[in-house]
C-alpha cells in the first residue's frame, strides 16, 4: 500500500440546443494544493451521446465487492439501463448490445443465490428483505425483455410476497437487514419505502391487474399523508409512485417538489438537498419526464451529470439504479440524430477544435491536458447536445484524510515469522443529524506473501454482529461487513499466514467505509517485519554470506 491514495475528479458541463446557438463554458479544476508532485493527470473528453461513458464501461462501473445482494445487483442493473437507451435510440452497434446482454445473464444468475426459499430476496441468505425484494423484482420484470433466462414465475412470487407484508394502513415496514437507512428506516411514517414498493408493482404490467387493491391501499397512505411529506427525499419517490399511477394528487405533488428543489450554478442546474440527493434528484427527474417537461428536465440532467463517476456510474447502488434510469429516459426524449456542432477548447495558450455530427451518437474525443492547467474554456456552437467533461487525477497522501470513522489495529506477537494475528476495531464517528452509518465494509489488505485460511475471523464483538465475511484475491484480501455501526467499538481478530517468501515487504492496509457514503472512511497503514535473503532463499541459491 502507498502512502498516498490516488483521487480521482470529474467536471462536467451538458448542452442541448434545440435551434442554431452559441455558448461558452469555463471550467475550474479542484487539484488539492497538497497534491503530491507528478500524480497529476488531466484528460478533455467530448461524448455526443449522454450515456456513452456508461455503454463504454459496462464491465467496471463499479468497482466495489459483490458479497451481498445488494451490491450484487450494481452488476446487473446498468445493462437493463443501457440496452433500454440503445434500443430507444435505435442504435444498429450489435456488439454492445452482446456485450451488455452477456453481463445481464451473469447478473440474474449471481442474484439467484440471494433468493431465499419463500420467494424473496434477502441481502444476506439469511431471510428476504422487504427493500430488496422490491429492487430484484422490478429489475428482473425489465430484464426479461432482454434475456430468456428470467422466470417471470419467480417474478411474480417475489411480488406475492412483498404485497403479503402490507400492513392494513397501507404501509410498508422494513423486516430484514437495514442497509439503506433512509428508504427502510421509517423514521418519517414509511413514505419512502411504501412508494418504492408501490413503484416497483406500478412499473409490472401482471402487477398492476393482480394486485390493485394492494397499490389502493398503498395510495391511500400517500395520499392521506400527503400534507405531512416534507423530506424531499419521501417527496421525490412518492410524487414519482403517483404519476406512475395517474393519481389525482400527482400535479399537487410535483409541483410541492418543484418548491423544494434548489437552483444553482445560474439556474443552469436543479437538485433536491437532502441526505440522499442524487437518488431523490433522479426521482424528480423520472416524474419531470412523466409530466413530459423535457426542457424543465434538462437543468435537472445537468445537475445529475456532474455527480458521476468517470466510468459513468454514480457513487452508490440506488444512485447508479435510479440516476442512469432517469438519464435515459430523458435522452430518449432528446435523440442526438441532429447534431451538428464545432468546439473550441482552450487551455492556457493552446487551442483546439472538435466538429461532432449526427453519425458520431458513439464516438468519444479526447485531448490530453497539460497537469499545470488550471482553466478550461470551451465554446460550443451549432445545434444539437452533448457532454464535456474534464477527468483528472492527483495522488493525496493518507495523512490529509478526514475521518468519519475511529480505526484501530494492534498486531498481536505470535512467536511466529509465519504467522500474522491483528485485532482490528472500529467505529462510526457520530455527528448531531448522523448517529449510525448505512451498511458498514472492514477491508484487510494483507502484505506481500501471505495469505488467509478458509476461516480468517476470530474474538469477534457481539453487540453488533458480522454479517458476511468475504475472502477476495486469492486469500490476500478479507472484507468483513456490518449492516451499520455506531459508536460501539465493532473488533475482531484476523489471522494470515506466510506462504510465499518475500524479502521487500510493502506496507498494507486496513480501510473501513460506508458503503452507501464512500465520503464516510477511515485508513490505516501497517507493516511486518522485512526479511533479510538469507531467512528466505534455497540453499544452492543462496549468497556466500548465508552459509557461513
Amino acid at each position: 500500500m502507498p502512502e498516498s491514495l490516488v483521487q480521482p475528479k470529474m467536471e462536467s458541463r451538458f448542452f442541448c440546443f434545440d435551434t442554431y446557438r452559441n455558448e461558452t463554458f469555463v471550467m475550474k479544476l479542484d487539484i488539492n494544493k497538497k497534491a503530491d508532485n507528478g500524480s497529476k493527470k488531466i484528460e478533455f473528453i467530448v461524448n455526443p451521446s449522454l450515456l456513452t461513458t456508461v455503454v463504454n464501461n459496462l464491465d467496471n462501473l463499479l468497482a466495489v465487492p459483490t458479497g451481498c445482494g445488494e451490491q450484487n445487483m450494481v452488476k446487473f442493473v446498468p445493462n437493463i439501463v443501457v440496452l433500454d437507451y440503445l434500443h430507444a435510440i435505435g442504435s444498429k452497434e450489435q456488439h454492445l448490445i452482446d456485450k451488455a446482454t452477456n453481463m445481464l445473464r451473469q447478473g440474474y444468475q449471481n442474484q439467484m443465490r440471494y433468493r431465499q426459499t419463500d420467494g424473496s430476496f434477502g441481502v444476506w441468505q439469511n431471510g428476504g428483505s422487504v427493500f430488496l425484494t422490491a429492487f430484484v423484482a422490478k429489475s428482473m420484470q425489465t430484464a426479461s425483455k432482454y434475456i430468456n433466462e428470467v422466470d417471470k414465475a419467480m417474478v411474480a412470487q417475489a411480488l406475492d410476497w412483498l404485497v403479503s407484508k402490507q400492513h392494513s394502513t397501507g404501509r410498508f415496514d422494513e423486516i430484514g437487514s437495514v442497509i439503506h437507512k433512509d428508504m427502510q428506516g421509517g423514521l418519517r411514517n414509511g413514505i419512502a419505502l411504501t412508494s418504492y414498493v408501490l413503484a416497483a408493482l406500478l412499473e409490472n404490467e401482471d402487477a398492476k391487474v393482480k394486485h390493485a387493491v394492494v397499490i389502493q391501499n398503498g395510495m391511500g397512505f400517500l395520499s392521506r399523508h400527503f400534507d405531512g411529506i416534507n423530506n424531499p427525499y419521501d417527496l421525490s419517490i412518492a410524487t414519482y409512485a403517483m404519476w406512475l399511477n395517474g393519481h389525482s394528487l400527482k400535479d399537487a405533488a410535483l409541483k410541492k417538489l418543484i418548491d423544494k428543489s434548489t437552483p444553482t450554478n445560474n439556474q443552469t442546474e436543479r437538485y433536491w438537498e437532502t441526505t440522499n440527493k442524487i437518488e431523490a434528484t433522479a426521482y424528480a427527474l423520472l416524474s419531470f419526464v412523466m409530466a413530459e417537461k423535457y426542457l424543465e428536465g434538462i437543468p435537472i440532467m445537468r445537475w445529475l451529470v456532474n455527480q458521476r463517476y468517470v466510468t459513468g456510474s454514480f457513487p452508490r447502488t440506488q444512485d447508479t439504479f435510479v440516476g442512469l434510469k432517469a438519464l435515459t429516459k430523458l435522452a430518449e426524449k432528446i435523440s442526438p440524430s441532429r447534431n451538428d456542432y464545432t468546439i473550441q477548447l482552450k487551455f492556457k495558450k493552446s487551442t483546439r477544435y472538435f466538429h461532432i455530427n449526427s453519425q458520431d451518437i458513439n464516438v468519444t474525443k479526447y485531448e490530453d491536458i497539460p497537469e499545470d492547467t488550471k482553466v478550461l474554456e470551451i465554446n460550443v456552437g451549432g445545434i444539437g447536445f452533448g457532454l464535456l467533461q474534464v477527468v483528472y487525477q492527483f495522488s493525496l497522501n493518507l495523512e490529509n484524510f478526514e475521518n468519519r470513522f475511529q480505526l484501530d489495529l494492534n498486531r498481536q506477537n505470535t512467536g511466529s515469522d509465519y504467522e500474522l494475528r491483528m485485532n482490528v476495531c472500529a467505529n462510526f464517528i457520530a455527528l448531531l443529524t448522523d448517529s449510525r452509518s448505512n451498511m458498514a465494509l472492514i477491508e484487510v489488505n494483507f502484505p506481500s506473501g501471505y495469505v488467509v485460511d478458509s476461516n480468517p475471523i476470530s474474538e469477534q464483538t457481539t453487540v453488533n454482529p458480522i454479517q458476511n465475511i468475504e475472502t477476495r484475491y486469492g486469500g490476500t484480501s478479507v472484507v468483513v461487513y456490518y449492516n451499520n455501526m455506531g459508536a460501539e467499538r465493532n473488533c475482531f481478530t484476523v489471522t494470515a499466514y506466510r506462504r510465499f517468501k518475500v524479502a521487500l515487504k510493502r506496507p498494507a492496509y486496513v480501510v473501513v467505509y460506508d458503503y452507501l457514503n464512500l465520503n464516510h472512511n477511515a485508513i490505516k497503514v501497517y507493516e511486518v517485519d522485512k526479511q533479510n535473503v538469507c531467512e528466505i532463499c534455497e540453499e544452492d541459491d543462496c549468497p556466500q554470506e548465508c552459509k557461513k
